[in-house]
Parts: C-alpha cells; structure tokens; sequence
C-alpha cells in the first residue's frame, strides 16, 4: 500500500464539497493523486465539477492527476471538517494556507477590478430592487463611482482555468450563495467576499409542497420542516475567516419566479438593494491600497 498516494472518492458534483472533502485529508507529502471511478462514474467524468475538482488537485499537488477504478489506499481523514452550518469567525488555518499555496494567485498581491458572478438567468439571478434591471446593469451604469474596473461574469459557461484567471486578478468577489463562492480560494489572499445570502423568508428546509407548488409566496409563513432553526448557510462567511479574509454579507428584499427543486436557496430571481451594494463597493474601493502597502477593509 502506497503512503504517499491519494484517492480522491466522493463523485460530488458541488466544488465547496471538493474543496471540503480535500481539506479533511489534505498532506503535503502525498505526491500520487488519483481521482476514483468506476462504470457508475463514467458518466460524471467531464461534468464542469469534476473538471474543477482535477484542476485544484493538479494545482494543490503540483502533479498530474490520474484516474483510476481500483480503491489500492484507503486514505483516512487527518483532520476534522471545520464547521459550515454555524457562523464561526474562525482563526486563520494554517492547513488552508499550506494547501492552498500554489494555488493563492502571486502575481498580483489586492486584484485589480471588482468582480460579480451572475448566474444564468431564473437560477439565481441578481437583480437591483429599485429598478428592476439585472444588477450587474445597475454597476456597469455606477462604475464611476468605484475606483477600479467592473467585470461580470457566469462560471457556469467557463473552464477552471478560466475562472482562475477572472479570480485571480480580482480586488472585490461578489456571489450569490452557492458553490461558486468557493473560487475565492482563487482570489488574492486581500480579496473580501461579498455574499447575497438568503436569510429572508427561510421558512422551509427542504422546501414544502405549499411553496414548491407556487400555493403560496416567498413571503409567507408555512408550516413546513426546518433542517435548523436558524439560517445555517454559514459555508463562506467560516471560509472566509480560515482563509484570513474580510466577509460582508447582503440579504435579499424579495424574491420572484419560483423553487426550481427543493432546496431553498434555488431560487430563480433574487432581488437586492442595488444602491446599498454601489456604496459598499464605492467605500471598498476607496480603501484600496494606492502603494505598495495592504489594504485596510472597513469591517463587516
């Protein structure tokens, strides 16, 4: 049995799952990566997850990654999972920053722009309360007042390369909560995160028929089952902190469309307080460093 190999096994298609999966077994002497499948799998192969999921092992291991359908190393966890569904400001982890060294963008110490990830539309999607039009319009129309460059993008339609690179010269993250908040590990090690959460109208979890069927609103009160009591999607605010990063959050004011499966955060369209995100972005970039000295973020 190899010690130094290790079998990356969970068929996940969720890259915060990959991401949390690598760091409970994470070893910096490991130097033979594999990704496990077997006929089951086949299938899975080149789905965008999995394509990421090869992408970071290459980048965490510095090696090529193989594929392999025999379990020949059984690799225990090394350590314990660190907590997602309770809001933690966690220490910086010194595994993170190991694991994550080749892959923390050097090239550029704060980013040079601001960038939104907008998803594809009724999935998820941004838009500014007061107008209507999609939120990344309301901050290309107020660009001028940010210090720096605006840029949207949908990684649904790119590589894992191309997400590196959008994200590595990135000064500002913005998201929707989901997966795709997990490539701020892509980002600068300054780079903030700026989540839209979905704290408002968490009523239901999985979502109950009531509200799945569309017999009654976002907003209205049922009696259906909850997973926690509180809204538990604490993912990327405990992220942020291990990674040594400044967090801020933004909660929605309404939402329209409807479920599109029983989760609760699959919402089709979201509705923000697009001004309130023009001045925290406007105060953010105004903080941003004009020498060679690190930025000092105003506090969540």
């Amino acid at each position: 049995m190899a010690t130094n190999s290790f079998v990356s096994r969970i068929p996940d298609n969720n890259i915060f799952h990959i991401l949390y999966d690598l760091y409970m077994y994470y070893d910096a002497s490991y130097s033979d990566i594999y990704i496990y499948y077997n006929e089951e799998h086949n299938h899975i192969i080149n789905h965008p997850c999995q394509k990421w999921r090869k992408f970071l092992l290459e980048g965490v291991f510095q090696t090529k990654v193989n594929y392999t359908n025999q379990l020949f190393v059984y690799n225990s966890p090394l350590r314990n999972p660190f907590v997602h569904n309770r809001y933690i400001k966690y220490e910086k982890d010194p595994v993170f920053a190991q694991m994550l060294k080749y892959i923390t963008p050097t090239t550029t110490e704060y980013g040079k722009y601001i960038v939104l990830n907008q998803r594809k539309e009724n999935n998820r999607y941004l838009y500014d309360t007061k107008t209507g039009i999609p939120i990344h319009m309301l901050l290309e129309q107020n660009h001028d007042q940010f210090s720096i460059p605006f840029k949207f993008c949908c990684f649904d339609d790119m590589t894992p390369e191309e997400q590196y690179t959008i994200c590595s010269e990135a000064a500002i993250f913005i998201s929707a909560h989901g997966a795709a908040c997990t490539n701020m590990i892509f980002t600068p090690s300054s780079t903030p995160l700026i989540e839209i959460n979905f704290r408002k109208y968490w009523y239901c979890d999985p979502v109950c028929d009531e509200h799945f069927h569309n017999h009654i609103s976002f907003d209205t009160k049922c009696n259906g089952p909850l997973l926690h009591p509180e809204y538990h999607k604490a993912d990327f605010h405990n992220l942020s902190h291990l990674l040594g990063k400044k967090y801020y959050e933004i909660t929605p004011d309404s939402y329209s469309g409807k479920f599109r499966d029983r989760n609760p955060i699959s919402k089709e369209n979201i509705y923000i307080n697009g001004q309130y995100l023009v001045k925290l972005l406007h105060k953010l970039t105004a903080s941003l460093p004009s020498q060679k000295s690190r930025p000092t973020y105003p506090d969540a």
